[in-house]
């Protein structure tokens, strides 16, 4: 079984990317419909491929220096040895892969997303003696990888993941470079509220309608333009 151990890492790389197109499209729907963010002002956009590519190069990452790794610690100096353990290893976020895609859920998949990440530096201590000493240096070499990773791909990663302002909040800049925000504010101000509200209460709205019906509100506009 050791043997076709490996075949657990290209398994987990297949499924993976199924699953990690799944969860990305519910992500994006859960963000669009302001289920997770307030989308009046702001609109937070995932884009699936570039967050994808760059999550595989820093598992790609792993898997290399996992293996490394194990096999500077082993006390068998063996390639075959190293990759036996290592393909073992990886049988465990291919289980939490194929869990994440059975559950449709997405809090359940970004909880074994996380499970992954966390255990995957953990693979070089397979069938290993754990001392302090190789704990601290593990976990030290891991950082730096993801360090580099996410430094080396920070243009994909501000491209994948970005804030977009609404058309909401395009508008109230226009109104803002063009006055009309401070005067609107200002009429608030001066306006007695309460009067426009007995106003309003008076006003027939069903007579309004019928009338803006049958007005030409194009020949009003340019009546009123010639008073401006």
């Amino acid at each position: 079984m050791r043997k076709f151990s490996m075949v657990s890492v290209i398994l987990f790389f297949i499924v993976e990317y199924v699953w990690l197109n799944q969860l990305f499209e519910s992500v994006n729907e859960r963000l669009a419909d302001g289920k997770w963010t307030n989308t009046i002002l702001y609109q937070v956009v995932v884009e699936p491929r570039g967050l994808l590519t760059l999550i595989f190069l820093l598992l790609v990452a792993l898997l290399v220096v996992g293996w490394a790794v194990h096999y500077v610690y082993s006390e068998q100096k063996s390639w075959q040895h190293t990759s036996e353990h290592v393909g073992i290893g990886w049988v465990v976020p291919l289980i939490l892969a194929v869990l994440g895609f059975l559950i449709p859920n997405v809090y359940v998949q970004v909880g074994m997303l996380l499970l992954q990440v966390t255990f995957i530096p953990l693979i070089p201590f397979i069938h290993q003696t754990v001392l302090f000493w190789k704990v601290v240096t593990n976990w030290l070499i891991q950082l730096a990888v993801i360090g580099l990773v996410l430094f080396g791909a920070r243009g994909m990663l501000e491209d994948s993941i970005r804030i977009e302002k609404t058309e909401l909040f395009t508008k109230l800049e226009a109104y803002q470079a063009s006055g009309d925000l401070d005067r609107i504010q200002r009429l608030i101000e001066e306006v007695d509220l309460d009067q426009v509200e007995r106003i309003l209460d008076r006003v027939d709205i069903e007579q309004l309608i019928r009338i803006l019906e049958v007005v030409d509100l194009d020949r009003i506009e340019q009546i009123l333009s010639l008073f401006d």
